[in-house]
């Protein structure tokens, strides 16, 4: 068998596909021999009621934007990072450099916000975004959001003029992440400006340079809170026709 196929539309709510790799996305193995499936985008492709969705680490493919887009009316936390255990998102500079990043062209980013109208979380770390997707975030992105991360590596489009309508927009905005991890890069906003909006939005709290935790899924199996994230059912069964002890991402069960 090369595909996995799931004939009903699954009723899972939480998935966390936040340490797959790449390669996850193409192989499996079943009893020492690897064969060739798609079983995430099998899975991807099922959800339709997601709330909590992290596909941290995976690119973006016209699958998982699928998914994203299939599940907007119902995902309230959305995690879209890249980190540095990723197979790919790093990219070279002219001053020859390695910066971070993970690419979301203009359409992808319209859909994925035109669709996703109930989000309380987003992370966007290290999502590279033109300056008209920014701008278009900005002034278009739900106004029930409640934390936004922004963290980047190097150069950036984060500006002041656009933060400025991203917190007249989203009232509810609490936690703004626009923390830089590159030495010598700002954060977008001069210390004046940033004290101006805490003086403006005193209910919100701006951090560059630290690292909360927004809508990124726990990893510690003892953590409560990650029961939020785990699959509690026979889906992986399902997929794989083994034990889910036996699969490879036996850390969700």
């Amino acid at each position: 068998m090369d595909y996995f196929i799931l004939f009903q539309p699954s009723k899972l709510k939480y998935l966390n596909l936040k340490r797959c790799s790449e390669s996850d996305q193409e192989e499996f193995t079943i009893g020492g021999s690897r064969r060739r499936t798609k079983v995430i985008e099998e899975l991807l492709t099922s959800c339709h009621s997601l709330q909590k969705l992290s596909v941290s680490e995976l690119t973006l493919n016209s699958t998982i934007l699928k998914c994203i887009i299939q599940n907007g009316k119902t995902l309230k936390v959305l995690d879209l990072s890249t980190s540095y255990n990723a197979c790919s998102g790093f990219e070279y500079s002219n001053d020859g450099l390695t910066y971070l990043t993970k690419r979301l062209d203009l359409k992808s980013l319209k859909d994925i916000v035109r669709n996703c109208v109930y989000l309380t979380e987003l992370n966007m770390d290290y999502i590279k975004l033109c300056e008209e997707g920014f701008e278009f975030l900005c002034n278009n992105l739900t106004r029930t959001i409640q934390k936004l991360s922004l963290m980047r590596d190097g150069p950036h489009e984060i500006n002041n003029k656009n933060i400025k309508e991203l917190l007249q927009r989203c009232a509810n905005l609490k936690s703004l992440n626009l923390t830089n991890i590159r030495h010598g890069f700002g954060h977008g906003l001069t210390h004046d400006e940033k004290e101006d909006f805490k003086i403006q939005y005193p209910h919100l709290t701006i951090y560059d340079e630290n690292f909360p935790s927004i809508a990124v899924p726990s990893m510690d199996r003892d953590d409560a809170v990650c029961g939020f994230w785990e699959i509690r059912s026979k889906q992986i069964e399902l997929f794989c026709g083994i034990g889910a002890r036996d699969s490879p991402w036996s850390w969700w069960l």
